[in-house]
C-alpha cells in the first residue's frame, strides 16, 4: 500500500490505484489569466485528459473538474465555480451530456473565451455533431479533429487568437 494510493496484485503486476485527488476547491491552481476549464462527457475522460496535457504543456493551467474532491451533492454547483474561475474553456462534446450543456451555456454569462471539439471519421464527414439543441453551437467557435494532432493544432490557434 502506498500513499497514494492502493496497490493491487494481479498475475504479477501491480498497479497503483490514485485515491486522492489533488485539488480542493480551496486550492484552486493557477491564476484567472491562465486557467482553462475543460469539460465534456466523462466516457471520454482519456481525451479530456490529452486535452488536458496539451493545455498544460502550452503553459496554460487546466482545470479538470475530475481532478478536484467535490461532493456528488455539489457537483452543479463547484463546477460551475471552477468554470467561473477560468479565462478559457475546452469543451469536448462528441458525447452528449448534461454536466457539459449546463457549464457551456454558462460561458456567455461569464465571458469565458470558450472552444467546442468533437471528433469526425473524415474530413468528408457533413453530419453534425450530435449535440442538444439547448445549446446554439454555432455561437462558439469550434473545431472538428480526426487526430491528436489536429486537436492540438486547434488548440493552439485557440490560444493564438485570443490572445491577439
Amino acid at each position: 500500500m502506498t500513499s497514494a494510493g492502493a496497490s493491487a496484485i494481479t498475475s504479477g503486476i501491480v498497479i497503483e490505484v490514485e485515491s486522492k485527488k489533488p485539488y480542493t476547491m480551496d486550492n484552486i491552481p493557477g491564476v484567472l489569466s491562465e486557467r482553462v476549464f475543460i469539460g465534456g462527457n466523462y466516457k471520454n475522460i482519456a481525451v479530456l485528459r490529452e486535452i488536458s496535457r496539451m493545455v498544460l504543456e502550452k503553459g496554460y493551467q487546466p482545470i479538470l473538474a475530475a481532478d478536484f474532491s467535490i461532493p456528488r451533492n455539489r457537483t452543479r454547483i463547484d463546477t460551475l465555480r471552477l468554470l467561473h474561475n477560468c479565462d478559457r474553456a475546452i469543451f469536448e462534446i462528441s458525447f452528449r451530456g448534461d454536466g457539459h450543456t449546463t457549464e457551456i451555456n454558462k460561458t456567455k454569462e461569464y465571458g469565458t473565451k470558450t472552444l467546442l471539439v468533437y471528433q469526425i471519421m473524415s474530413v468528408k464527414d457533413s453530419i453534425k455533431v450530435d449535440i442538444t439543441s439547448m445549446i446554439d453551437i454555432d455561437q462558439y467557435r469550434q473545431f472538428k479533429y480526426r487526430t491528436f494532432k489536429e486537436l492540438e493544432d486547434f488548440i493552439d490557434i485557440f490560444f493564438l487568437f485570443d490572445n491577439l
